[in-house]
């Protein structure tokens, strides 16, 4: 009897003699013994297998993946098995790690995470991931495409092992996609009613974007496992692939946005199999579409709190806490919460630093919450580390808020990694012209390629100044240069030549309707008057904009005057919106982000725009912000008006009806139900109101304690 080994590496090959080399030199030191089953290869597979050290058994292919792999198996004389591919390794440091999986006497086989980023974010099936397993007779493999091992004694004694394999993309993937799928309809065809072939027939629907057709074999295969007796139910490894169907059923319905839909299908997901993780992710994401903020961030914490906890017997989370973070940073974002929002952000990026667009994320934040420190602390950490794509990044942000010094610092620390290019002149130029500090750009231009792109640019930029600042002659010079600069196009000199006129002359002549990319130079140049804080010559471009119709860009445009409280720009605006839906849509975005930036009476008076629409969820957001922001005024004109009587807000007898002078009601109660605007008017009133600071008395309607405290809510 040949002599009984620790780890025996398994795999099938069929002409891999350009991946094999590199796996078998990966393993060779960390097995007992290797195990190939050829099943057909014409080139030095083999001989490459044999020479290290390998026991070959060539077979015929049979189209049928499980019988080359059981091969593997009958002739393994390891304790455990150990299932690669030839295009998978496994690190030295994590291969450390076996020694410790393979001495652990209560599991019978572990799942090994396969990462296979580079094939385009393909789903797979967490049973794919089962490959190291003791060597027992009765493992044995079954179907012929995505094979596994169905039996009750794996299935319950299955644990994370915290190895990652990496997987190198196949250089003829879309062939073996097209193998496995065709093997797979085959299966299909013998076992109609097979729950795990129906869900892997699913996943490659949803891989392909077929998301419908996706569905209705996940939802076959979920009833033929609810008509399973429990017995079937733990033979067929359904503790592995059945958390990761109800997540795919439900990825499939989101995707289609049958968010209702989703939504119950996790919940079901998640009441049986409470501790996969992704459910509650893809939950809470979906709380998050249906705009059921509270409960989403219920799920996405509860979620975070589990991910230390982990159910060993359920599938490996794929989704990343920073993947949670992000989302649970956006569901805050849209509850105004903007410092919960900024950690969120925060965290997730130190997480995941690689995911870039978390920086413009938080930089959003850092402006609306007042944390600029926290983007510096980044620049210095960045330059410290010389990452040149994050310091570009950094740069590109500093320059979308008009924080030209920084950008400028930011140039500084990147001029001294790479070389100066006409680019980097360029937006050193750029941000002096800002600045004000024409003659420091005056040099640099000097020394820019006049035949360069971004010579063009800056002359255009240098008119901009000049109109901004009313000087007029020089402008009127330049705009010759501009026509004689051939780097920019005729439509755009024509586009200067008009603003020229309208700026100097009061007369727009501007002849053909302006394009698109005409639309976001006038837009760029009205949001540049605002910062030079010149807000008549801003106003004067609105109307030109407003005549493209681009309805599209409408609340982007008015965002621009939130800031500027300009009421009158933002009703025009408004007023220039063809269709109720698109007024409700535009108003909607315009509170919200007057909220965004903390201004409530600007978000107050937007509400009495147009007819009285329905605001969703935000009306409620909105009442509150709006009823907290009164009454921190009704307390703050507590202090001075009535700081002799109020030490204490009890009730005093200062109201005295017509027909009873000895009734009592709270004053300051009252004063702050009509601060709410909530009182009836004069003609109405029978009832005399006290003011204690002009001593006189006024009409109002008779009200109790009681029903003021009603009416408010």
């Amino acid at each position: 009897m040949a002599e009984k080994k620790r780890l025996s590496l398994c795999m099938v090959t069929f002409n891999d003699e350009k991946d094999l080399p590199y796996c078998l030199q990966n393993m060779k030191h960390f097995v007992d013994e290797i195990i190939i089953a050829d099943i057909g290869s014409t080139d030095r597979t083999v001989d490459i297998a044999e020479q290290a050290g390998a026991d070959v058994y060539c077979t015929k292919w049979n189209k049928d993946f499980s019988e080359a792999k059981n091969l593997c198996l009958e002739k393994a004389n390891g304790k455990w098995i150990l299932f690669l591919q030839p295009n998978e390794i496994i690190s030295a440091e994590q291969l450390i790690k076996l020694n410790i999986l393979l001495d652990d006497p209560n599991t019978e086989g572990y799942l090994l995470y396969i990462d296979r980023r580079s094939e385009n974010y393909r789903i797979s099936s967490p049973v794919e991931s089962l490959r190291l397993f003791r060597n027992r007779k009765e493992y044995r493999y079954k179907y012929k495409a995505f094979e596994c091992i169905p039996d009750i004694c794996l299935a319950n004694n299955i644990k994370d092992s915290g190895i990652r394999i990496i997987h190198k993309t196949d250089a003829d993937l879309s062939y073996k996609i097209q193998l496995l799928n065709s093997l797979l309809q085959e299966d299909l065809n013998d076992h109609p009613e097979d729950s795990y072939l129906q869900y892997i027939y699913g996943i490659e629907l949803l891989n392909r974007r077929m998301f419908k057709e996706s569905i209705e074999y996940f939802q076959k295969a979920l009833k033929n496992m609810e008509n399973l007796d429990n017995l079937s139910k733990m033979n067929s490894l359904s503790s592995l692939f059945v958390p990761h169907l109800y997540k795919c059923l439900g990825w499939s319905l989101t995707s289609l946005q049958q968010y209702s839909n989703a939504k119950e299908v996790l919940e079901e997901g998640v009441k049986k199999y409470p501790f996969y993780t992704d459910l509650l992710v893809l939950k809470g994401d979906v709380e998050r579409r249906l705009k059921q903020y509270e409960s989403a961030v219920r799920s996405l914490e509860k979620c975070l709190m589990m991910k230390e906890q982990l159910n060993f017997l359920v599938p490996i989370p794929e989704i990343d806490v920073s993947v949670i973070l992000e989302i649970l940073g956006d569901v805050h974002e849209q509850l105004f919460n903007y410092q919960k929002a900024l950690n969120c952000y925060q965290k997730s990026y130190e997480v995941n630093n690689a995911d870039n667009k978390l920086l413009y994320k938080i930089a959003g934040l850092t402006k609306i919450t007042g944390k600029d420190n926290i983007l510096e602390e980044f620049f210095k950490e960045t330059t410290g580390k010389k990452d040149i794509e994050k310091m570009l990044i950094l740069m590109e942000i500093f320059y979308q808020y008009h924080d030209y010094s920084k950008v400028l610092v930011c140039l500084k620390s990147l001029e001294s990694l790479v070389r100066i290019t006409e680019q980097t002149k360029s937006i050193r130029i750029s941000c002096l012209i800002m600045l004000g500090k024409r003659e420091e750009a005056e040099f640099e231009l000097s020394t820019l390629n006049k035949n360069s792109s971004f010579y063009g640019q800056i002359l255009l930029q240098q008119i901009e100044y000049l109109w901004a600042h009313d000087k007029w002659d020089e402008s009127e010079t330049l705009l010759e240069e501009i026509y004689q600069c051939e780097s920019i196009k005729n439509s755009v000199k024509a586009l200067y030549q008009s603003l020229y006129r309208l700026f100097n002359e009061n007369e727009w002549q501007h002849i053909d309707p302006m394009e698109s990319d005409e639309y976001d130079i006038v837009n760029a140049i009205m949001e540049k008057f605002l910062w030079f804080g010149k807000i008549d010559k801003a106003k004067v471009l609105v109307p030109i904009l407003l005549q493209c119709g681009k309805e599209e860009k409408y609340s982007e445009l008015a965002s621009r005057w939130i800031k500027q409280e300009d009421m009158e720009v933002i009703e025009m605006i408004f007023r220039n919106i063809s269709n109720k839906e698109l007024q409700s849509e535009f108003k909607r975005k315009i509170i919200e982000q007057s909220l965004r930036y903390g201004n409530i009476k600007l978000a107050r008076k937007l509400t009495e725009f147009g007819d009285s629409q329905v605001l969703g969820e935000l009306e409620y957001i909105f009442f509150a912000r709006d009823f907290m922001e009164r009454l921190k005024d009704f307390i703050k004109d507590l202090k001075y008006k009535y700081t002799s009587m109020c030490d204490s807000l009890g009730s005093v007898a200062l109201y005295q009806t017509k027909t009873n002078r000895n009734r009592k009601v709270n004053r300051a109660l009252l004063a702050f139900y009509y601060s709410l605007g909530l009182g009836s008017d004069k003609n109405s009133a029978n009832q005399y109101v006290y003011s204690c600071d002009t001593d006189r008395t006024y009409e109002t309607e008779e009200i109790t304690n009681a029903e003021i405290h009603e009416r408010i809510g």
